[in-house]
């Protein structure tokens, strides 16, 4: 049986790739398309350039329409949403968090029971992104 962690990673392979949209490694280091071989013959036409996260040298690698050259892999960044939640007093003691997420402030104040709420949270929430 797979682990959580074995189907997402299975899950992200079979996505394509959009090449429009901003692009990182899968180890969440930046990459840019440079070109688009033309032509059928080219097993690997994209033209990449990848900036490595802890400082060293940016290199140019080329990938297949998957994003794949069996060393490395990209995939397109994960978008980020944000999210806003109220936090109300707990008559037995601490805090708890609403269940309704807002998509603005505005909305979150709009809806907060006033007299009982001690905050709202601001969440970013970026597509992928699982805790353990």
């Amino acid at each position: 049986m797979l682990t959580r962690r074995e189907m997402r990673r299975m899950c992200e392979m079979s996505k394509p790739i959009d090449w429009d949209k901003p692009l990182e490694t899968v180890q969440h280091s930046p990459a840019r398309l440079l070109h688009k071989l033309e032509g059928d013959s080219w097993p690997y036409p994209y033209v990449v350039l990848i900036s490595p996260r802890d400082g060293g040298y940016e290199h140019v690698t080329f990938l297949d329409g998957h994003g794949d050259n069996g060393v490395i892999r990209i995939q397109n960044t994960p978008e980020a949403h944000e999210v806003w939640v109220n936090v109300y007093r707990n008559p037995l003691g601490g805090c708890v968090y609403g269940s309704n997420l807002y998509s603005s402030r505005e909305r979150a104040d709009r809806e907060a029971h006033k007299p009982r709420r001690i905050a709202c949270k601001k969440i970013v929430l970026r597509e992928g992104e699982y805790d353990e």
